[in-house]
Formats: C-alpha cells, sequence, structure tokens
C-alpha cells in the first residue's frame, strides 16, 4: 500500500490554511512534533512510532520522516501533530446531525433494521420510530435502538450490503475506538514509551471523546464533550473508512486498529498499511482510516481547537483545474500551484499563480504585488474572525470543487497549522488539517484580490 501523502486531498483537492498539507503531494512543513511517518510498502510487521502529538497543534519538524511516496499521516512528515480539528452537529436527543455522511467506499455491515430514532429527520429514512437513516442527509433524533446484525466481508474484497451503505461505520453506531501502537521509537524517556497502546474513543450520543495515550513520555487521559460542528467531522472521515483488499505492508508506522459499536456488537478492523500481517487469520483490514485517526487524536486534548489570530504572514496554495486544458507552449501547466502571501504588518499581497488570457489555451505565470488598502484588510480580517471548526454539512452534501489540490493557508501566528476547507473532511486523502466552515470563502476572497 503506498504511503498516504499529507492530507491527502483526493483529485478534489483540499482548502487548507497552515495545518498540514491538506492537499495531495503537499509535504511542505511536517506537523507538530509527530515522531515517526508512513514507510513505503514492502515493509514487515507493524512497528514504528507514535501517532502525532495531538494537544498542541503549533508543531515544528517532524522526526523520523516519511518513507517513499509522501509523508505519513500517523506522524512524521505529513501527520498532523494534533490540530484539533472537528465537525458535527447534534439533534434531539443528542446523536450528531447527517448520519448520512457514512456511506461510501466498499464492504461494511450486513445489519437490519434502521435506526430506532424517535423523531428525526433522517432523509432516506422515516424520522418516526423505527425509521432507517442510511443513506440520510439528516440526522437522527432519539436515543434509537440501531441495526442488528454482525459484519461482514474481511480481506477478500469490496462490496456493499443490503441497507446501501458501503464503509464498514455503519449510521447506526454508537462508538468508535481507535487505537494505536508501535512504530518507529520516539526516544521519549518517562512513564511510557512507543509502544505504549494509544487508546482515543469517540461516542456519539453524548459526543464525547476520550483518550489514554502516551504523549512525550508521559500517560495523558481525558475526555471533551465535543463542539457539533467537530462530531459532523468525525461524522464525515468515519464515512470514508471502507474495507480493502490490499495484502502488502509498510514499515515503520503504528499499527491501527478500529472498534466499530453498534447494535450491542462490537466489530475490530485494522488499518491495511499491515495487511500482510495477520498472525492467526482473522482479520479484517481497512483502508481510509487515517483521516479519521488524525481527527480523533488531535481532538484528543482538553483544549478545544480554535482558529489562531489574524497576524504575522498568511500564505494561500492552491492548484485549480484548469479550462481549457493548456496548449503546450504554455509556460505552467495543471498541477501547478497557484501561491499567495500576505503580509499582515505591511497589508502587502504578493502573487505568483497560473492564467491565460480570455478564450485563450496558452497559460503562463502571473506574478505582482499590491498593497491592500485598510478597508480590504479589514473585510479580510472579518471572513477570518468568522471561520469554525468543523464540518457543518454531510459528505453527500457537499459540492465536487474544482481543484486537482485543494486551497491551503498557513499563518505563521501559528507555525505549522494548515487551515482546510470543511469539505476535506469528505477526502480519503486529506488528512491533518483543521477543518473550517467558511474556509473557502475566505481563500476565494483574499485570491480575488491579486487578480
Amino acid at each position: 500500500m503506498s504511503s498516504r501523502c499529507a492530507l491527502r486531498i483526493l483529485a478534489l483537492g483540499a482548502l487548507c490554511v497552515g495545518l498540514s498539507a491538506c492537499t495531495n503531494g503537499s509535504s511542505d512543513d511536517g506537523n507538530a512534533d509527530a515522531t515517526g511517518g508512513r514507510g513505503a510498502t514492502g515493509g514487515g510487521a507493524p512497528g514504528g512510532s507514535s501517532v502525532g502529538d495531538g494537544g498542541s497543534v503549533t508543531g515544528g519538524t517532524a522526526s523520523g520522516a516519511s518513507g517513499a511516496g509522501g509523508g505519513g499521516p500517523l506522524g512524521g512528515s505529513s501527520a498532523s501533530g494534533g490540530a484539533d480539528p472537528g465537525g458535527g452537529s447534534s439533534a434531539t436527543g443528542g446523536e450528531p446531525t447527517g448520519a448520512a455522511g457514512l456511506v461510501s467506499g466498499g464492504g461494511g455491515h450486513d445489519a437490519t433494521g434502521g435506526e430506532d430514532a424517535t423523531g428525526g429527520d433522517a432523509a432516506g429514512g422515516s424520522g418516526a420510530t423505527g425509521g432507517g437513516v442510511v443513506g440520510a442527509a439528516g440526522g437522527v433524533g432519539g436515543d434509537g435502538g440501531g441495526a442488528t446484525g454482525g459484519s461482514s466481508g474481511g480481506r477478500g474484497g469490496e462490496g456493499g450490503n443490503d441497507l446501501g451503505f458501503d464503509g464498514v461505520v455503519p449510521p447506526s453506531f454508537t462508538r468508535l475506538t481507535l487505537r494505536s501502537s508501535g512504530g518507529m521509537p520516539d526516544m521519549s524517556v518517562g512513564e511510557c514509551d512507543y509502544t505504549y497502546d494509544d487508546t482515543v474513543s469517540f461516542e456519539r450520543r453524548t459526543r464525547t471523546v476520550t483518550w489514554d495515550r502516551c504523549y512525550r513520555g508521559t500517560i495523558v487521559s481525558g475526555s471533551r464533550v465535543v463542539t457539533e460542528l467537530e462530531a459532523r467531522g468525525i461524522l464525515n472521515v468515519a464515512s470514508l473508512i471502507t474495507l480493502s483488499p490490499a495484502d502488502g505492508c509498510g514499515y515503520d508506522a503504528p499499527e491501527v486498529s478500529l472498534d466499530v459499536e453498534a447494535a450491542g456488537a462490537t466489530t475490530r478492523y485494522y488499518d491495511d498499511f499491515y495487511a500482510c500481517y495477520d498472525p492467526d487469520g482473522d482479520r479484517v483490514f481497512v483502508r481510509d482510516i487515517d483521516p479519521l485517526v488524525q481527527w480523533l487524536f488531535g481532538i484528543a486534548s482538553t483544549t478545544a481547537p480554535a482558529i489562531p489570530a489574524f497576524e504575522g504572514e498568511i500564505q494561500a496554495r492552491a492548484a485549480p483545474i484548469l479550462e481549457p486544458s493548456p496548449d503546450p507552449g504554455s509556460s505552467c501547466v495543471e498541477g501547478s500551484r497557484d501561491e499567495f502571501t500576505l503580509d499582515l504588518a505591511t497589508r502587502m499581497l504578493s502573487w505568483d499563480y497560473c492564467a491565460a488570457p480570455d478564450g485563450s489555451s496558452v497559460y503562463a505565470s502571473v506574478i505582482g504585488s499590491r498593497e491592500l488598502t485598510e478597508g480590504e484588510l479589514a473585510a479580510l480580517e472579518a471572513s477570518w474572525n468568522a471561520l469554525e471548526v468543523g464540518a457543518s454539512r454531510s459528505c453527500p452534501d457537499h459540492p465536487a470543487l474544482t481543484y486537482v489540490r485543494w486551497p491551503e493557508v498557513e499563518i505563521s501566528s501559528a507555525t505549522g497549522l494548515r487551515i482546510c476547507d470543511e469539505a476535506t473532511s469528505c477526502l480519503p486523502d486529506s488528512v491533518g488539517g483543521l477543518y473550517a466552515v467558511g474556509f473557502l470563502a475566505f481563500y476565494e476572497q483574499l485570491t480575488a484580490l491579486a487578480r
């Protein structure tokens, strides 16, 4: 299995502002004190460092760098290092709104029956008692019963089930628990080290994240009720996890497992990064687990995530899809990254982006700079201050955006922090960033000042 690149942004791309790389192929900065990294394929049994910092979002450089093919999502150059992203809303009765985000990928549970929600306006299911919520864009109202039945699948391939969802996390789940241990030794000295069994869980009804982990040689335990937007982010990234037919192994990364509790039963899945390691021959492997790992381990802090102060310098990047396609004579091509830098102290905005005259398909770099007016800067600051950490919509409700690599923004007041658009919570290649509601609008407002 190839190593995951920072933030993994599908072809969809991913809007980010200074956390960890939000877009495919972006490996600029590493993350907050994360150790280790995903190696290339062909390794052996699990080993490697523990997941990135978690609590701290202002990280520096990752040690134990990534292997071939990009950074490692579980630490290393592409780990989020503890950005505290999140998202999700809650309907009456404590269930996060919008169970429908949990519809993606391959494999899943052969559950029968729907949520016994007491009045939850789920689209694709009934709001009344006993209504199903599979594929719903809305939420689930009450305590609910949940689907009955167990898991199906395994290494044998992908495929869905008779309820219409393909992911391994059913809409009726009650709790998710991630475990991570092993990997590259992180040289920590204290009461614990990289072999500690780090555990983070999310209880859906109460929106509570609970953790017990080793952080720089110290065992750290705690819990926090996440915001509705953070919970929506958890639902979105959980919907990406699907059965994997992989049978190879990477190396020097933690071994990660996921326990999914639904209908009173618990099913354990293993990250397919070590799919060749199946000592008892009964492991069920999944792919695209990294976004959930980064999100939950990032939230595992008593300090709620927050948008950093609007000060210092902002660096914004993206690679939009170019229409029409560039002619061979173009000096820049699709995939070239547009870059915009704003010094907030001097109000100077500089840019280097790819463009073509109207009606032309010959593209060239446009380079320039200018000083923003006080009014322009004030308008940007107002949009920045309106950003909210998390996600407001389920995955099916997010429009596809036209980026090869989604916009990302770094701000020097929070070194190593990238903020991404909430839609990146629905991208398997997008891990490690701080998802933010309203980010895309801010990015487009900033870049419009250069055009």
